[in-house]
């Protein structure tokens, strides 16, 4: 499916890291790797033209993190904070900014964003089923999470 969107609109970066996305999710990390580097690539390069766009700042950020690698996350950290700075009400960016944060090894602070991501409106399902917020879900917080936010 993911495939078929690059096909179509290879020239967004949404598209290919979303495909990025699926490879990594069928641990396919090589091919994942190499649509994460193409995504950042095209995200740079639409920043180039719209340095304000606060949701391409938000794939780009995701994109660096999700990479994996220890030079990105700083990356990735400064990236969605850009884009929270710019658009600070999208729940989406404040839920990308959990999972980045999760992924850099700031549980308590992806705690705090999920809070506010989920009192903005994001659904407790998506939280739930996102891979990259399973070590946050662990923790006693989240259970407190939980219990204000009940899945429906």
């Amino acid at each position: 499916m993911f495939e078929e969107a690059v096909k179509l609109d290879g020239n967004r970066a949404i598209f290919v890291a979303n495909l990025a996305d699926a490879y990594r999710a069928a641990k396919q990390y090589e091919k994942a790797q190499e649509k994460y580097s193409r995504a950042i690539e095209m995200a740079q390069e639409e920043l180039d033209t719209d340095p304000q766009n606060a949701s391409n700042l938000g794939i780009l950020a995701l994109c660096y993190a999700r990479k994996g690698e220890q030079s990105g996350l700083g990356k990735a950290l400064e990236y969605i904070a850009q884009a929270r700075k710019i658009d600070s009400k999208n729940n989406e960016l404040m839920y990308e900014e959990a999972i980045i944060e999760a992924l850099s090894g700031r549980p308590n602070d992806a705690i705090s964003s999920l809070k506010q991501a989920l009192a903005n409106g994001i659904s407790m399902a998506q939280v739930k089923a996102e891979p990259d917020l399973e070590a946050v879900r662990a923790l006693p917080e989240f259970k407190a999470l939980l219990a204000e936010y009940k899945v429906k």
